[in-house]
C-alpha cells in the first residue's frame, strides 16, 4: 500500500478532518521519521485534536531538527501559554526572539505570557516593542489589552482591543473582553453590544432556545423564559436582576441550574422556577425568551435605569440560633480557594494567610470550601490553635444547605466564588479578598473597594499576589471593628430573616 502524499494529507488537515490526517501522517513518518514539513503537520494536528501534550512533544522535536526553529518556538511558546506553562512559554518565546529579533510574533506571545505570571509593566513594555517592530500583529494588541486592564488603565486597554479587532474584526473573545473592560469602567450601555459576541467564541455553549423570539425588554402579553448559561456565581448574580424584572413583566418562567431550584422557588414565588433542560418547559407557552446574561441588555435603557444597587434577594429557610450564637461567638464563614481553569490559582489564597482572624474575639470559623480540605485546615489549627468548623454537608451539590449556613454567619470572608455571590445575595455582610488583579472578575472588580452591585459586600483589592498581606490586614481589621460591635450587642439582625 503506497503512503499518501503530505500535500494530501494537508488538504485534509485544511479541510478540518485531523484525525484522519493524524493517521496518514504516523503511517508517512514511520517510513520517514525526521520529515520536517510532516512533523510540524502533526504537532498542529496533534493540537486541533486536543492532544496537548503529544503536540508539545512534537513542537520540541522540531526545534531540534530544524536549523531555523523560529516558527516552532513560537507555536511552542503558543501551546504552552495555553497549557498554563507560562514560565516555559516565556522561555520558549525568548528563544524565539534570539533567533529573530525583529520579528514581532515572538515578543507577542511572550508579552501575553507575562501578563500571567504578573509581570504587567514588563509585558506592557514587550507589547508595545512587538507593535514598534510591526503594528499589523493583533496579538500584540491583545497582549496590551490584557496587560493595561489588569494595571487598571481600562481606557487605554479599549483603545488596544479596539485596534486588535480593526486587524481582525470576529476576534469574538477579545471583542468580549473589550465589552467587559467597558463593563469596568461603568459604561454598561457600551460594552453590552460586545459582551454579546460570548455566543460566538470558539467552545461557546450552545443558544439553547434559539427557536423562541428574543425579548427585547419591551412589555408584552405571554411568558417570559429567563433561562441561565454560565456559571453558578454568575447566575445568582444576574438573578439580582429579577425583582426589577418582575415589577415590569410579570409572567416569568425561570430555568436554573438544579441547585438553585429551591432556593429560587422560594425566593421569587410569583415565577415558575423550573432546572435546566427540564421536560416540562416543553408544554408551556412561552412567548419571549432572554438568558440571563444579557439581562443586562434589557435592563440598561439607559445609565440611570440600569440597577447598580441590590439589596437581599434570595430568601434562606429560617435556621435556629446555634449554640455558639447563643453564646455571643462571632461566626465567620470562610472561602479560600478556586479551581477554576486559568484564574482559579490567581483568585485563591492560602488558608495559612488567614490565620490573623483567630485573634478576633469570641470568633468561630466555619468552612464553606468544597471538596477535601482536612489537611488545610489541620495545618491552620496547628499554626492558630483555632479549629475551622467543617459542615458535615455537600456544599457543592446542596446550595440551598449552603446558603443556610452562610445565613447563620455574621460575615463571611470569602474569594471572589459562590459564596460570596450567596452571601451578598442573602444579605449577610461579605467580604471579599481579590489576591491578584488576574483573578478579578468585572462583577466585583468595578472600579473601588465598594462593588456597584451589592450593598452588603467590600472587595479589598491587592495590586499582586505578593501584596494580599496587605488587604487581608485591612479585611481583618474590618472584622474586628465588626465583631467588638456584635460584642457590644450592636449586631442584632436575626438569623433567617435576612
Amino acid at each position: 500500500m503506497s503512503t499518501v502524499p503530505l500535500d494530501t494529507i494537508q488538504t485534509l488537515a485544511d479541510h478540518g478532518h485531523h484525525a484522519t490526517a493524524l493517521i496518514l501522517l504516523d503511517e508517512l513518518l514511520s517510513k520517514d521519521q525526521h520529515s520536517l514539513p510532516a512533523l510540524y503537520l502533526l504537532a498542529s494536528c496533534l493540537e486541533k485534536c486536543g492532544r496537548i501534550e503529544d503536540a508539545v512533544s512534537a513542537y520540541q522535536l522540531c526545534t531540534l531538527l530544524d536549523p531555523d526553529p523560529y516558527e516552532a518556538l513560537v507555536s511552542l511558546a503558543d501551546l504552552l501559554r495555553g497549557s498554563e506553562e507560562f514560565s516555559d512559554a516565556i522561555a520558549a518565546a525568548e528563544s524565539a526572539i534570539s533567533l529573530r529579533p525583529q520579528c514581532g510574533e515572538a515578543h507577542a506571545c511572550k508579552a501575553t505570557s507575562l501578563v500571567y505570571v504578573e509581570r504587567f509593566e514588563e509585558a506592557v513594555e514587550t507589547a508595545g516593542h512587538a507593535i514598534s517592530l510591526d503594528s499589523t500583529i493583533p496579538q500584540s494588541w491583545h497582549a496590551l489589552a490584557l496587560a493595561m486592564v489588569k494595571l487598571g488603565q481600562y481606557e487605554r486597554a479599549e483603545a488596544a482591543y479596539t485596534q486588535a479587532l480593526t486587524l481582525i474584526p470576529d476576534w469574538h473573545r477579545v471583542r468580549m473582553e473589550r465589552g467587559i473592560t467597558q463593563f469596568l469602567r461603568r459604561h454598561f450601555k457600551a460594552g453590552l453590544d460586545d459582551y454579546e459576541a460570548r455566543w460566538s467564541m470558539d467552545g461557546a455553549q450552545s443558544h439553547r432556545h434559539e427557536g423562541i423570539e428574543t425579548w427585547d425588554g419591551q412589555p408584552f402579553e405571554g411568558n417570559l423564559l429567563l433561562w441561565s448559561e454560565q456559571g453558578l456565581g454568575d447566575e445568582i448574580f444576574f438573578l439580582g436582576f429579577l425583582p426589577w424584572i418582575l415589577q415590569r413583566q410579570p409572567h416569568i418562567i425561570l430555568e436554573v441550574d438544579p441547585r438553585l431550584v429551591d432556593l429560587c422557588t422560594r425566593s421569587f414565588p410569583d415565577a415558575l422556577v423550573l432546572p435546566r433542560n427540564s421536560e416540562r418547559l416543553a408544554g408551556l407557552p412561552v412567548s419571549r425568551a432572554l438568558a440571563m446574561g444579557s439581562l443586562l441588555k434589557v435592563v440598561s435603557e439607559g445609565e440611570s435605569a440600569l440597577p447598580t444597587v441590590f439589596g437581599p434577594y434570595l430568601r434562606v429557610p429560617s435556621v435556629k440560633a446555634t449554640s455558639e450564637q447563643q453564646r455571643g461567638r462571632f461566626r465567620v464563614g470562610l472561602f479560600w480557594r478556586s479551581d477554576r481553569p486559568m484564574i482559579g490559582k490567581a483568585k485563591s489564597v492560602d488558608l495559612s494567610l488567614l490565620a490573623p482572624l483567630a485573634k478576633i474575639a469570641n470568633v468561630d470559623l466555619i468552612s464553606l470550601q468544597y471538596g477535601d480540605t482536612a489537611e488545610e485546615r489541620r495545618l491552620f489549627h496547628q499554626q492558630t490553635g483555632l479549629a475551622i468548623k467543617k459542615p458535615e454537608y455537600d456544599l457543592y451539590n446542596d446550595i440551598d444547605r449552603l446558603a443556610s449556613i452562610i445565613a447563620s454567619c455574621d460575615a463571611i470572608a470569602s474569594i471572589a466564588g459562590v459564596p460570596a455571590h450567596l452571601a451578598a445575595a442573602v444579605g449577610v455582610p461579605t467580604y471579599v479578598l481579590s489576591p491578584s488583579p488576574l483573578g478579578r472578575l468585572w462583577l466585583w472588580d468595578n472600579m473601588g473597594s465598594i462593588p456597584c452591585w451589592y450593598s452588603q459586600a467590600k472587595v479589598y483589592l491587592s495590586r499582586n499576589s505578593s501584596s494580599i498581606t496587605e488587604a487581608i490586614d485591612r479585611l481583618i481589621h474590618d472584622l474586628t471593628v465588626m465583631a467588638q460591635a456584635h460584642g457590644a450587642g450592636s449586631h442584632s439582625e436575626a438569623i433567617g430573616s435576612r
